[in-house]
């Protein structure tokens, strides 16, 4: 048996293994009656079932399988353009929410959250029709265009501030490497499309209809007035954000909103705040991390806020949620739901009852969330609604061994607490690493206590 056969053989065994912990194994013959599978009949897959014989080798069909009776087409592909608009590049969560109305009329919204380089770089050029100046790793240092740097990272700003003494090679990086941070930003953040229900109850991109793109670094589509801002306390500390990016998961709301999440933007721009609450003067270079190695192409791109057309970005200004009004595609940076990698968000709005909005941290170490309006909901279908995001409270979890916890509100009076002793030693906490079994040990907790 070759290498590669042996591992498909143990990758097989290991998620039969693992798929019958997860579903339930039925014993031989007797048919499952409930869970998803049991609902319509199943599709070819690579891997058995719990019970079956697993094969040393299979072949993996690079297509979207459905069961019988399912169809699919494709409404928008990265680079498509609908009137002034271009789609962004990697959907990450799409909602729907129908135009009060207009039967048959929805509004589509989908994030765009991270720029992956290879397929990036290799489709630019047929999905926007225009050309994208090359990055590549060549010896561990990054090529920018035609121009070898030193390291695989560069201060643009430190850069741009000397624009007059540049050499031409210099000028020539600082050209190219903004033109990738400013195509970068623009394939980041939102789309909201407008759709419509043809006669063959199939969806399409309305062709009559205004559709709005809202990125890195600003919007289209979207009027002066409904330009993004913030709301809640500090609002006018922040001023307006120039767009939105790092965009994952969301969700809508029953007043007829929707919801979208600002994750991983530390990759971008700065995140850390300076005590004052202005922003810090810390950067965050250029540059890439990762590389294939067969390709010598880098994985993932850093600081590509540096390179933003009007200058480098203020960090303060990511890492929040975002609720859009789809209709006018006004953004909303909500205060009181925090600042933090915001993985997804979940809404429980009744009326007579305060909204209660529960969060997730993507952070190593990360927390569960929930914010408490101070008033209660009158109407869970009521827009006025929006306004009670404003004032209330954040709590985060705060778990138990037996599988109970507590909410501990984030509030300045608020007792600081020391970790767990079985989970805290030397002045550091471990927590569970990423991806791999064991655990990061973070320093610096000492004071924590005090």
């Amino acid at each position: 048996m070759h290498r590669r056969s042996f591992l498909r053989y143990v990758g097989a065994a290991v998620a039969a293994l693992q798929g019958s912990r997860l579903f339930g194994a039925r014993p031989a013959g007797r048919p499952q009656t409930s869970g998803f599978a049991g609902r319509f009949s199943e599709i070819p897959r690579p891997l058995p079932a719990p019970g079956e014989r697993v094969p040393t080798s299979f072949d993996v069909i690079d297509d979207l399988l459905l069961p019988p009776g399912f169809g699919h087409e494709i409404l928008a592909r990265w680079g498509d353009r609908f009137g002034e608009i271009e789609f962004g590049a990697n959907a990450d969560h799409t909602a729907i929410l129908p135009l009060p109305g207009r039967p048959g009329r929805y509004h589509l919204m989908v994030n765009h959250e991270y720029i992956s380089v290879v397929p990036w770089q290799q489709g630019f050029a047929a999905a926007k029709g225009r050309e994208l100046p090359g990055l590549a790793i060549e010896g561990g240092r990054l090529r920018i265009g035609k121009r070898l740097l030193e390291g695989r990272s560069l201060d643009l700003e430190a850069l741009a501030a000397r624009a007059a003494d540049l050499s031409k090679d210099e000028a020539a990086v600082l050209r190219d490497a903004r033109a990738i941070c400013r195509e970068a930003l623009q394939d980041l953040g939102l789309s909201i499309l407008e759709l419509e229900l043809r006669e063959d109850g199939g969806l399409q991109v309305a062709a009559d209809a205004v559709h709005r793109r809202i990125d890195g670094i600003g919007t289209v589509g979207v009027a002066a007035a409904d330009r993004p801002r913030f709301a809640g306390p500090g609002a006018d500390r922040l001023g307006p954000p120039p767009g939105t990016m790092s965009n994952c998961s969301g969700g809508t709301s029953p007043w007829g909103t929707f919801f979208s999440c600002e994750e991983n933007f530390q990759d971008f721009s700065t995140h850390e705040v300076a005590a004052d609450g202005g922003p810090t003067a810390r950067r965050k270079l250029f540059g890439t991390s990762g590389v294939n190695e067969r390709l010598g192409l880098p994985k993932f791109l850093q600081g590509i806020g540096q390179g933003a057309p009007g200058g480098p970005l203020d960090g303060r200004h990511y890492g929040w949620v975002a609720e859009i009004d789809p209709r006018t595609g006004r953004l909303t940076k909500q205060i009181m739901l925090g600042r933090f990698r915001h993985e997804n968000v979940a809404l429980a709005a009744r009326a007579g009852l305060r909204l209660a909005i529960y969060l997730g941290d993507d952070a190593r170490g990360g927390h569960v969330w929930k914010f408490v309006s101070k008033e209660a909901v009158k109407d869970p279908a009521d827009r006025a609604n929006s306004g009670l995001l404003e004032d209330g409270s954040l709590m985060v979890a705060r778990f138990a061994a037996d599988g109970g916890g507590s909410w501990i509100p984030l509030e300045p009076e608020t007792p600081l607490v020391r970790p767990r002793p079985e989970r805290c030693a030397g002045g550091s906490l471990l927590v569970p690493r990423r991806s791999a079994a064991g655990d990061v040990r973070l320093g610096g907790l000492v004071r924590l206590g005090h």
